[in-house]
């Protein structure tokens, strides 16, 4: 009986190895369920975000009923594009927890926020701020867009030229003193080649060409309240290249960063506000790669060695 047994246990110790080798050869592979069990149970995928102390910043849709129009148009294609994109590229920063609001939550702050600019008591501030969960508020008006068609004749042919514009005023207001953080009015100017290929193409539609708008409002408007709030920042110098502190969709390979002397800081008298100082250039950088969260560059200009970890970095104009 005992010799049975341990024949029995042979044949199907064989029999589990042969089925093991023949996994391995068709690239299976062999595991412990009670080992994968344990792996499963301990991790657990999250964003990051979420653990970090991270601003929080709402996104209220801009507002178009002033905005001046020269073409038969709506602008609220132009302002349902600039708000998606705009979401985006901040989003790909990684620098903020994004919400987006609607128009119904704009007209449900806006009466707040009025009485509170007018207020001097921070009670009736932290409740806003609770109420829309956020540290910021990103918002703005659409202030026109003009789109000019210019016939011309050359040599009896006939020439139709496209001129387009827009302009966006924002603001990035802090919750919790209700101070305007950050405010600009950008204009772009699309390309005459490209305002000629989009509308000539569209045939009186102007998708495209309100595409490439909000695309580029997007970005602008991106890349001033990330760095407004959050400056690119020198993580670390090391074997003759210099790593920045944001990476992913924010940052082109390619495009050049000065690299700027801390300045210290000064209080503007008539607002209150402190102001980081920036002083003169200390290199000139290019980015040569980009990662997700960090992009890495070499100094093109000036002293790599006065490049010190925390300084600051702005696009070269």
């Amino acid at each position: 009986m005992r010799k049975f047994i341990i024949s029995c246990l042979t044949i199907f110790m064989s029999f589990q190895l042969l089925v093991a080798n023949e996994k391995v050869a068709s690239g299976s592979t062999v595991s412990d369920p009670t080992v994968s069990n344990k792996i499963s149970n301990s991790y657990k995928g999250v964003d990051e975000r979420s653990s970090l102390n991270m601003f929080k910043l709402a996104i209220l849709p801009f507002d178009a009923k002033g905005a001046s129009i020269s073409a038969d148009i709506s602008a609220q294609q132009l302002k349902d594009g600039l708000n998606q994109v705009i979401i985006a590229q901040i989003t790909q920063s990684r620098k903020f927890r994004v919400s987006n609001r609607n128009a119904n939550d704009e007209k449900a702050y806006e009466k707040e926020i009025q009485r509170i600019m007018n207020s001097n008591t921070n009670n009736d501030s932290d409740k806003l701020n609770q109420k829309i969960g956020a540290d910021f508020i990103l918002t703005g008006d659409i202030l026109g867009l003009n789109i000019n068609k210019k016939k011309s004749s050359y040599y009896g042919e006939k020439f139709t030229t496209w001129k387009v514009s827009a302009t966006v005023a924002y603001r990035v207001v802090e919750l919790a003193t209700m101070e305007v953080k950050w405010s600009n009015v950008v204009t772009i100017n699309v390309p005459t080649n490209i305002a000629n290929e989009y509308l000539d193409s569209d045939d009186g539609n102007y998708s495209q060409v309100l595409n490439y708008l909000g695309e580029q409002f997007g970005r602008t408007i991106a890349d001033q309240v990330v760095g407004a709030i959050y400056p690119l920042q020198v993580l670390k110098v090391d074997d003759g290249e210099v790593y920045f502190n944001q990476g992913g969709n924010r940052v082109i390979k390619g495009s050049v960063y000065e690299v700027r002397q801390k300045g210290g800081t000064t209080v503007d008298d008539s607002t209150g506000q402190h102001i980081v100082l920036d002083s003169k250039v200390l290199a000139k950088v290019r980015i040569i790669d980009v990662m997700p969260k960090y992009s890495v560059g070499i100094v093109i200009g000036g002293s790599l060695s006065k490049i010190q970890k925390n300084s600051r970095a702005y696009l070269a104009k």
